[in-house]
């Protein structure tokens, strides 16, 4: 008999110390699963080094669902920061979970899971073919940081070349996935690692919700290092760019030497004069600081560097998981097994 076994897709999705959310999440996305797909799914929830264990009502193991066949809790050795622990949960669904597509999403309760059904059929209307952005156009924050996001955007945009308008929520195809964990940028950044390597991508529009319970834990500081590090992947692109624009900065510094001297008298040359040097001055040091950036590196790329189809397991605790029947009864839990 042929075989008809079709793979499930698989929602990624990491979690620090935020189980009440996580566990309400979880509620939401079979309810959503039940009504609007065909069949079941599988959840990999990446325990980011967590203080608090998941017990009782928190704990997503012990809840009952009707759409949701698996779910695997993937504890990490240590707090990665959400980025690489999306990295990891990558590979792990890679290697032992099959799947017809990997949906990364948020576990607080911001990336609605009322969008994966869409999410899927512009997936599946181009055959695989495209990563499918949650592209987010309406937000829940307030001005400042609205304005702030704003500015990242337009930096980023001219470092990089490349439109941001997108977080994690995303979804996956099984041959993209496999072309993500071979490069070591996915250890840095996942969204900029879609865009590094040039993969086809589309966007849907979504509206980010509010937080299902508590207060983010990314403070200034670590949303800060999250924007500069999706830049950081870009870094050879960065450097090239700013070199560019110091030497322009530079050539208007003498273009205005020049016709200061030739145009204005004794008190008009000096203020043009001081100005020109300072823009000279500021221009060629960017200049040589952004080029001595760039030839470190490019003279990195051959050094030793996280792979994390190859690294990935080393970072990993322990695997919790459990199998949910059809019917909303559940199969004894697994025994917590070592990496």
């Amino acid at each position: 008999m042929p075989d008809t076994f079709s793979p499930p897709y698989v929602v990624l999705m990491p979690v620090y110390n935020d189980w009440t959310s996580a566990v309400e999440l979880l509620r939401r996305l079979d309810r959503v699963v039940a009504d609007h797909l065909d069949g079941p799914i599988t959840v990999v929830m990446m325990d980011d080094g967590s203080s608090q264990e998941p017990m009782g009502d928190t704990d997503p193991l012990e809840g009952v669902y009707r759409s949701i066949r698996q779910i695997d809790i993937v504890r990490l050795r240590c707090n990665l920061g959400h980025q690489r622990a999306i990295a990891v949960g990558i590979c792990h669904i890679e290697k032992h979970l099959p799947h017809a597509g990997v949906v990364v999403m948020d576990s607080d309760g911001e990336d609605d899971p009322a969008d994966i059904p869409k999410l899927i059929a512009e997936f599946e209307q181009r055959s695989g073919s495209a990563v499918v952005l949650a592209k987010r156009s309406e937000r829940t924050e307030g001005p400042v940081f609205v304005a702030c996001y704003w500015a990242y955007r337009k930096l980023f945009r001219v470092l990089t070349g490349f439109k941001v308008r997108s977080g994690n929520y995303c979804l996956i195809g099984p041959r993209h996935v496999r072309s993500l964990i071979a490069g070591s940028d996915l250890w840095n950044h996942f969204g900029a690692t879609v865009f590094r390597m040039r993969l086809d991508t589309v966007s849907l529009p979504t509206k980010r919700r509010p937080r299902i319970d508590g207060e983010s834990k990314v403070g200034l500081t670590g949303l800060i290092v999250h924007g500069l590090s999706a830049v950081s992947v870009f870094l050879d692109r960065g450097c090239v760019r700013v070199m560019f624009g110091s030497a322009a900065v530079v050539c208007l510094g003498v273009i205005a030497l020049i016709l200061g001297w030739l145009t204005s008298g004794d008190h008009g040359l000096r203020l043009v004069f001081w100005l020109a040097m300072l823009a000279i001055l500021v221009g060629a040091q960017v200049f040589i600081g952004a080029a001595v950036l760039l030839f470190i590196s490019l003279r990195l790329r051959d050094s030793a560097s996280v792979v994390p189809a190859r690294d990935y397991g080393f970072f990993i605790d322990t695997v919790r998981n459990q199998v949910f029947s059809q019917a909303g009864q559940d199969t004894p839990a697994q025994a917590e097994q070592p990496a």
